[in-house]
């Protein structure tokens, strides 16, 4: 079958329900899914600032050139938490969360800030309130092992996660979803229509016709229904009675 422009508009035309039920009832079901089955990923996260200071004549001071020092070791400090040596004391310290240490690494997640010494830590989880639990542990635990291997002397936890606070999911987006569903079953709902359409072999119009046998139409007969053939009728029943009114009136 060939295909212009006429043509895909005039099989999507005669397919359009297909197509439209082909979508319809896989958006729907991609819908019900994500927003009745598919269970929520929650997110907790705190912020920690770690300050490397000096000490001078007792008192403790800070200059650019130290601030500069703090931002460049950020990734260092992001290495080190996404280790055992970090990880195995949370799961030796908290046995409740049963997670090992490479389970913790694999759920924390750090981000930083450009020209920023503040760093968030996050962990995801389908139970908000272990996700709190978690990232808070580990960052307590971080803010403690830090100093016994580089010399810091100011960490401080700008905010931790909060138990009592209202969970937003961050996965999955049922929105995100059903739109995704919409735009794939549209695409796969008109290449099922062309698939149809290329195996349906009947002869649709004169045009195919022409196609097949490469001779000219001479003549079409119109596709009637039961009105038109009613009509038809009626019309044919009203001529001959007229010409019966003009037969009888010349024989008279």
């Amino acid at each position: 079958m060939d295909f212009d422009l006429k043509t895909i508009f005039l099989t999507l035309r005669r397919r359009f329900w297909l197509i439209a039920v082909f979508v319809i009832v896989i958006t729907t079901l991609v819908g019900v899914y994500f927003y009745m089955f598919a269970k929520p990923t929650y997110e907790a996260s705190t912020k920690i600032i770690v300050n490397k200071t000096r000490v001078v004549n007792g008192q403790t001071e800070i200059n650019m050139g130290d601030v500069e020092t703090n931002i460049k070791i950020m990734s260092t400090y992001k290495d080190l938490l996404k280790t055992d040596w970090i990880m195995k004391g949370v799961a030796e310290e908290h046995p409740e969360f049963k997670l090992t240490a490479k389970e913790l690494i694999d759920k924390i997640n750090v981000t930083d800030t450009n020209d920023s010494q503040v760093m968030t830590f996050s962990v995801k989880d389908q139970s908000y309130p272990l996700a709190v639990e978690v990232v808070n542990a580990i960052t307590k635990q971080f803010s403690k092992k830090i100093p016994e291997l580089i010399e810091v002397n100011n960490i401080t936890i700008l905010n931790e996660a909060d138990i009592h606070a209202q969970p937003e999911r961050v996965s999955p987006s049922p929105l995100l979803n059903i739109v995704i569903a919409f735009i794939i079953s549209m695409v796969f709902g008109m290449g099922l229509a062309f698939l149809k359409e290329h195996l349906d072999d009947t002869l649709k119009n004169e045009g195919d016709i022409e196609r097949l046998l490469g001779l000219p139409t001479l003549a079409v007969i119109n596709k009637m229904n039961r009105n038109d053939l009613k009509m038809i009728n009626q019309h044919d029943s009203f001529q001959k009675e007229k010409v019966g009114e003009k037969t009888y009136a010349s024989t008279n």
